[in-house]
């Protein structure tokens, strides 16, 4: 959703992960971006680093009490991600994947609950947090999730006085890992998950007979087929939907 400058309000827990600019053929117009995206592709470029610059550059505002589920950034290819903490304060909690993916389903349904295995993971030393001000960088690895919190001045008193939180990030691709995703998304079998396994193959060799033998008995084209198929499926899933509705009454 699209948001006017102007329509942005301050508000507890609210903010933006999603305040994008896409910095491959212009600059965005803020130096703090451009200038973060010029040193980060000048190094690359000047140090043949075998990494690869996301032009899509993050400005990331939140203001106090803002905080995200655990997550993966799985938005784009496997990538490190560099935040910049421009101002204010942002606390990282790093857990593994499962363990973090967990703590978000408790969180949804019950936050005293949440508390408690937050405390656990803390006493047995699960996970890490790091706590980024302005000028620090933190540096997020593909390999496990975190939450990000904005912590309030009422509430830690010893931290700066701020309103706002701002993050300006960049994404860094694995230019040969990067290079194989292309590949492999661009490819026939991009969707599949798991190997097609010996059973089914025998299965689909048996039915690639059996509309061989079709296509030849009825003299059908390829179009022609196809057109069949199609309505044969409408057919057969609008009787199973009929079935379906008597089982249920």
């Amino acid at each position: 959703q699209s948001v006017g400058v102007d329509d942005i309000k301050t508000g507890e827990g609210q903010g933006s992960l999603n305040t994008t600019w896409d910095c491959s053929e212009d600059f965005s117009g803020i130096d703090l971006l451009d200038s973060y995206h010029g040193a980060i592709d000048e190094f690359l470029y000047s140090a043949d680093k075998d990494l690869l610059l996301n032009n899509l550059m993050y400005l990331i505002w939140k203001f106090q009490n803002y905080a995200t589920a655990y997550h993966q950034d799985t938005h784009v290819p496997p990538h490190y991600t560099l935040y910049s903490q421009i101002s204010g304060v942002s606390v990282f909690h790093f857990l593994p994947i499962l363990v973090g993916l967990y703590v978000t389903h408790v969180g949804n349904k019950d936050a005293l609950r949440l508390t408690s295995i937050l405390q656990e993971l803390d006493e047995l030393k699960i996970g890490s947090v790091a706590t980024v001000g302005p000028g620090q960088v933190a540096l997020i690895l593909p390999f496990g999730s975190h939450g990000v919190w904005v912590p309030s001045n009422a509430l830690n008193p010893s931290f700066p006085k701020f309103e706002t939180s701002v993050i300006r990030a960049a994404e860094l691709y694995i230019k040969p890992l990067y290079d194989e995703f292309v590949k492999v998304l661009a490819g026939e079998r991009w969707n599949e998950v798991l190997d097609v396994s010996d059973e089914e193959k025998a299965m689909l060799s048996k039915f690639r007979e059996a509309q061989d033998s079709l296509r030849k008995e009825m003299g059908l084209s390829l179009n022609d087929w196809h057109w069949l198929a199609k309505k044969v499926l409408s057919q057969w899933e609008a009787l199973e939907g009929t079935q379906s509705r008597k089982t249920a009454d």
